[in-house]
């Protein structure tokens, strides 16, 4: 059955999006837009009030849907035939669980993707470099496809490109682990999985370390030994996970792979080893990307493009161009003599440490930080702040509450009520040369839409800075 077929069998089914969400390409609007075409009737149910959702009802004002706001409804739910789950819905909400139990089918944008698409994806996940791994095969792929499709939780859902697809598409999904639980629960797995890391993240929705990373592995679980599991060698949990993947693993390394397929650096060279075959791929020194994390990222890319039987010559040449991902230590100018980085998209501490490893090497920076926590430890960042950065300026929330418990008295620490404020704040404190980097290493929720309105509001304030 191919997707216009699937789609067919939707028509005139109660289609409930359970959590509509913010982002125009998200996983609700785009849930939404995709079943009111396969004539589905459509119920939006969301936990915000109507004003702020006013922009996603303006583009969806001229369709029949049925809204319920401010409130998710148990009559809703038990009259559905179909709910669709927005990730940042948690899997066991009560009235997912009612659902489940009257055998009611329960599905985010991604996993019912994997059931509609004539190809099966690639998919990566992890708790840093996902982003900017999956943009970077997006691009490898592109250099030799046609048709190349990059989706999931870079906020564009892949329900708005699922009609496109042929059976000689490429797609490429980021997946978090608030998507990977709905591919578990329905057996699905990418044909190519790729693991970047794991460290600790989301412990305000997950009860341990552990309890994440097994949302995480569930990428793996519904592999055959036919596919591919893409691994990191240097990170002791994905470790873990190679010696239980049911498929078969390629590790990538920033040290010597002694032993199995794999990407790795010897001597200061990217090597690919496959079948016990050796081809030298490029020097690192050629990678554009800055800092050992995404060193990384580009391996892991890297060993997909291999298994996808891209060119040599394709790899190195987009390596070698890809410069990295808006938001992502993003380099936006030079103001008043003074370097402006926005990396709002550290939203855990290991995120944050990643950033000062790879610019606060002179201690010629000013950091804005802190926000929401994520039930994190916030010791280490607390230690590495003073020993990179002149001084730092914190952003309201409980995350910031931990930082300051740790941070020795002797430091410069500085508050703010809100980004403009930090900013003025941080060209107050800096000098020519000097750096300002937007790395919270917290959550946004508090005072920001999401991490993306953070940033933008710190690029604004930037730019508008007299």
């Amino acid at each position: 059955m191919n997707t216009a077929e699937r789609k067919n069998s939707y028509r005139n089914k109660q289609v409930l999006i359970f959590g509509l969400g913010l982002y125009p390409q998200g996983s609700g609007m785009a849930a939404a837009l995709f079943f009111l075409r396969a004539g589905s009737q459509v119920t939006i149910t969301d936990m915000r009030p109507a004003r702020q959702l006013a922009t996603q009802r303006k583009k969806l004002a001229a369709k029949k849907i049925a809204w319920v706001l401010g409130r998710h409804r148990a009559s809703d739910v038990l009259r559905a035939d179909l709910i669709m789950r927005n990730p940042a819905v948690p899997y066991d909400h009560p009235l997912l669980v009612l659902a489940r139990s009257r055998g009611i089918p329960v599905h985010n944008d991604c996993s019912l993707f994997f059931t509609l698409a004539p190809v099966r994806p690639i998919g990566i996940t992890g708790t840093r470099g996902k982003t900017t791994t999956a943009t970077l095969v997006a691009e490898i792929l592109q250099s030799h496809h046609k048709e190349v499709f990059l989706g999931g939780n870079v906020t564009v859902s892949p329900l708005t490109f699922a009609r496109k697809l042929t059976p000689e598409s490429k797609v490429v999904l980021e997946l978090s682990s608030w998507q990977l639980e709905d591919l578990g629960a329905w057996h699905l797995s990418p044909r190519v999985a790729v693991v970047t890391n794991i460290f600790p993240d989301h412990l305000n929705r997950y009860a341990h370390v552990r309890a994440y990373a097994r949302a995480k592995e569930g990428i793996l679980k519904a592999q055959q030994p036919q596919d591919t599991a893409i691994l990191n060698a240097d990170n002791a949990a994905t470790l873990r996970m190679g010696l239980r993947a049911p498929s078969r693993v390629i590790w990538f390394s920033q040290k010597l792979l002694r032993k199995g397929d794999g990407v790795f650096v010897r001597r200061g060279n990217i090597i690919v080893r496959m079948q016990n075959r050796e081809r030298t791929i490029m020097p690192v020194e050629q990678v554009r990307l800055a800092g050992a994390h995404n060193l990384g990222n580009t391996l892991a890319a890297i060993a997909v493009a291999a298994v996808e039987g891209v060119p040599q010559s394709h790899i190195r040449r987009v390596v070698r161009r890809f410069a990295g991902v808006h938001s992502r230590q993003e380099y936006i100018g030079i103001f008043r003599g003074i370097r402006c980085v926005n990396d709002t998209t550290a939203t855990t501490p290991d995120a944050a440490l990643a950033a000062l490893a790879t610019l606060g090497d002179q201690k010629k920076l000013i950091m804005i930080a802190g926000g929401m926590d994520k039930n994190l430890s916030y010791a280490a960042l607390a230690r590495a702040l003073p020993r990179a950065c002149k001084t730092v300026i914190l952003l309201p929330g409980t995350a910031t509450d931990k930082l300051l418990k740790h941070l020795p008295k002797s430091f410069q620490v500085h508050t703010a009520v809100s980004m403009r404020n930090a900013v003025d704040q941080a060209f107050g404190q800096a000098r020519m040369s000097d750096t300002i980097l937007l790395s919270p290493g917290a959550a946004s929720f508090n005072v920001f839409l999401n991490e993306f309105d953070r940033g933008a509001q710190f690029v604004q304030a930037v730019r508008n800075f007299r």
